[in-house]
């Protein structure tokens, strides 16, 4: 018997040398993840974990670790006693990442381990649908489906979509672009970390419902006669909806300021495309706007196709057409009163320009001379 308790009291001594040091230090308390939740998916494949300290003088470090185990145990201090979170590197698509943390003090002992879990990474995508099924170039689509990421990227068969707007993990929305032919496409989703899904012959293209002509370009000199928009036109194929249209200014000159400088008038919701007025009110205004006729099923609101033109304003005073105002204009002008012939004035002035007279003359030496 004693040669028993013998054996067994060395056993005990044995296997406690193996154990790691008694558990003496709380463990870490709030144990949570400030950016994903327990048990959903997530297409977020970084995990913030944060936590509170133990109130112990003692503490030494921490020992954390992400992995596919519910209850890893940790000895090995691996951040510091000042540590309150953690962001472990990228983690793979799976539904059973497990989070352990562990307090270890000065003499090397050890909390309880904390485990956090299971976490779900999914940067997958699936499409699921696509509303409406079909659409012409310009048209608005709303894709929907799962894990889709922010900076995704879509295609109609080959053809790349410009605009994919990320709503959220299940929506995208796009725009049919202009160079894809009719016919039935698969749509594909691609996240930003290059993984895609797709959805075969799901969505087909056909022609546009309207041929839309915003005009020809125009020149107009600040001061004189506004520029007429009679030329635009728009051609319904099918003649089986109202529509409405709109002109919008696609770019300006960086001084000119609407409605300061510029006024583009009646522009919105008109039921004809020449209803719009354009009008430079200042010399800020001189230079090259882009302007663009869209047409809009009055109904749904989508956009059934639009176009372009370039109106060029040329500054009050510049008489030469150099774009700048100086003694050359200011010569030229008095020239003009006098009867004199001109041969310098460009033809885009004396077809759009106001008549040369006296107030402008005045205005040219008055902003020459800094007066």
């Amino acid at each position: 018997m004693k040669n028993s308790n013998f054996i067994i009291s060395i056993v005990l001594i044995f296997l406690f040398a193996l154990t790691p040091a008694a558990m003496a230090i709380d463990p870490p308390s709030n144990v949570a993840s400030s950016t994903h939740t327990v048990g959903v998916s997530s297409t977020n494949d970084t995990i913030t974990i944060t936590w509170t300290a133990p109130a112990d003088s003692t503490l030494n470090s921490y020992a954390i670790l992400l992995d596919n185990s519910p209850d890893t145990l940790l000895y090995t201090g691996n951040r510091s006693a000042s540590a309150t979170s953690a962001t472990p590197a990228a983690l793979a698509d799976g539904d059973n990442w497990y989070f352990h943390i562990t307090a270890i003090d000065n003499d090397g002992k050890y909390s309880e381990s904390v485990h956090l879990g299971p976490f779900i990474i999914d940067t997958m995508p699936s499409v699921s649908s696509v509303e409406p099924s079909s659409g012409a170039s310009g048209d608005s689509i709303t894709i929907t489906g799962t894990d889709f990421m922010s900076g995704a990227t879509a295609k109609i068969g080959d053809t790349s979509v410009s605009t994919v707007r990320f709503v959220s993990s299940t929506e995208l929305e796009a725009t049919v672009p202009a160079e894809i032919s009719t016919g039935k496409y698969d749509i594909t989703v691609t996240n930003s970390n290059g993984k895609s899904g797709k959805k075969e012959d799901c969505f087909s293209v056909s022609s546009a419902s309207v041929e839309v002509d915003a005009g020809s370009d125009k020149e107009i000199t600040v001061g004189g006669s506004d520029p007429s928009f009679s030329d635009a036109d728009v051609s319904d194929t099918d003649e089986n909806a109202t529509y409405l249209y709109e002109w919008t200014v696609n770019s300006a000159p960086s001084a000119a300021e609407l409605g300061t400088d510029y006024i583009l008038g009646s522009a919105r919701s008109q039921t004809s495309p020449t209803t719009v007025s354009f009008k430079a009110k200042t010399n800020n205004a001189a230079g090259s706007y882009t302007l663009n006729l869209s047409v809009k099923d009055g109904t749904t609101g989508k956009v059934s196709g639009s176009d372009t033109l370039t109106i060029t304003v040329y500054m009050f005073g510049d008489i030469n057409g150099d774009s700048s105002l100086d003694v050359a204009d200011a010569i030229m002008g008095l020239k003009v009163l006098a009867d004199m012939d001109v041969s310098g004035i460009p033809p885009k002035r004396a077809a759009t320009g106001p008549v040369i007279g006296m107030a402008e003359v005045i205005y040219i030496l008055v902003e020459i001379s800094g007066s």
